[in-house]
């Protein structure tokens, strides 16, 4: 009897530690091509320290197409037995975590499963990326070219000078931590980290033939994931950044030479043309060390760089990713034909305009082509980021490019609202809440 009695009150006591125990959620974070189980770590470690949940960075291969890739995944997230899991994904990890959701429940046909319960994407192309389109018919080869070959014309003709001019406008202290006083360093700096930055952007992309080609808009991948038909809790944040192409490209870098550059072109920029706009975002569209070129010698160089950084660069950029392309369809109109046969003073009035009362319609078609502009976050069109199907909710973050949706603090926050049930999903309001830290 009195074992009894302690057993009873074991059990009383259980349920009651599980009546106050918030119940923490498992959430995994998914990297991106190209990245590792580090990529998201900084969103990890933050949410992990201020919410009640089980934060797992689940790593996978990315060289085996979506279906592999997702398949690979899934061991990742097989070793922990949880249910209603929460995936956040950056990029091409978006994909597989949709494509991982759809294999699991695509044997029962039950899509309401809750294998995975929610999946907040984070700038993924659900819906392609025009960028994989144009690997094969050498749009891109052509864009690393033009970026070495124009890019940086005026950064290598004078790296002497440039470090000089340089000196006399920016914090010597940020110019020596960049390279000191060697100059042949800032010439380094200057000629080949863009290069290597395009390169390695450009290789990412090209992370094997299968992944290359499911990625590709419409490919069968694609396509299976755009009609799989299944609902869920899902929330897309997608990334629209406007800041010029140059200074996207190394701002998306975490390297410290990068993030020393960035803050010496806005320094710079900022010392010199604060007080005139149109020079100072002219200045922060490009490299822009042109503004130095007062030698005449070195003018033609310095404008040839520029004007690459202000313009060819970005249009170039817009066409590699899709965001500004070209389209050709067939569409139907309605036209008239002008039917007066007789008598001979009809005849002669047929003559154009023709008479309304002569006027018969005809249905007719012409193939027309039609230029496509569409925002972008540099790497992605704003499309494919939010094309996600059974999404409930999107969320655009302005001003952040592909890479900085990683680590930004503009996605941070919105995480955070989705987390404490500031942004929900109309079909399940509570399911992405977390119960916070004491």
């Amino acid at each position: 009897m009195k074992i009894r009695k302690i057993l009873i009150i074991i059990a009383l006591s259980s349920l009651c530690i599980d009546a106050v125990t918030p119940q923490a959620k498992p959430i995994y974070w998914v990297h991106g091509m190209g990245g590792n189980s580090q990529s998201l770590k900084e969103f990890a470690d933050y949410f992990g320290t201020n919410y009640n949940a089980y934060m797992f960075r689940a790593g996978y291969r990315t060289d085996l197409g979506i279906t592999g890739s997702a398949q690979s995944l899934s061991y990742d997230i097989n070793a922990n037995s949880y249910s209603e899991n929460i995936i956040i994904a950056h990029s091409m990890g978006g994909v597989n975590s949709i494509e991982l959701y759809r294999q699991k429940n695509a044997y029962s046909g039950n899509y309401e499963s809750r294998y995975v319960g929610g999946i907040i994407t984070l700038a993924s192309p659900i819906n392609g990326a025009f960028i994989a389109n144009n690997i094969d018919n050498g749009v891109l080869d052509d864009f690393i070219t033009e970026a070495v070959d124009k890019g940086s014309k005026g950064a290598r003709s004078e790296p002497a000078f440039v470090a000089t001019w340089l000196a006399s406008y920016v914090n010597a202290e940020i110019i020596n931590r960049i390279c000191g006083t060697n100059y042949s360093n800032l010439r380094d700096l200057l000629y080949n980290l863009p290069v290597k930055m395009v390169k390695e952007e450009a290789e990412k992309t090209v992370q094997s033939a299968a992944t290359k080609n499911s990625l590709k808009t419409n490919s069968t991948e694609i396509d299976n994931i755009q009609n799989s038909g299944f609902i869920r809790p899902s929330i897309a944040i997608y990334g629209v950044e406007d800041s010029p192409a140059f200074i996207r490209l190394v701002s998306s870098r975490k390297d410290a030479n990068a993030i020393l550059l960035i803050e010496l072109i806005y320094q710079t920029c900022q010392q010199r043309y604060s007080f005139h706009n149109n020079m100072y975002y002219a200045c922060l569209a490009t490299l822009q060390f042109a503004q130095a070129a007062v030698h005449s010698n070195l003018a033609s160089k310095w404008k040839t760089s520029r004007d690459y950084w202000n313009g060819q660069f970005q249009k170039s950029t817009d066409v590699l990713i899709g965001a500004y392309r070209t389209v050709t369809q067939t569409v139907e109109y309605w036209d008239y034909e002008c039917n007066c046969s007789e008598p001979l003073q009809k005849i002669l009035s047929c003559d154009w305009p023709c008479p309304p009362e002569y006027q018969v319609p005809v249905l007719r078609h012409r193939t027309v082509t039609t230029i496509i502009e569409e925002e972008s976050d540099g790497l992605l069109v704003t499309s494919t980021q939010k094309a996600l199907p059974g999404c409930l909710r999107t969320i655009r973050t302005d001003h952040i490019n592909h890479e900085e949706m990683k680590t930004h603090s503009t996605v941070k926050a919105e995480l955070e609202k989705i987390f404490l049930g500031t942004t929900y999903t109309d079909r399940d309001r509570e399911f992405f809440i977390l119960d916070e830290k004491n």
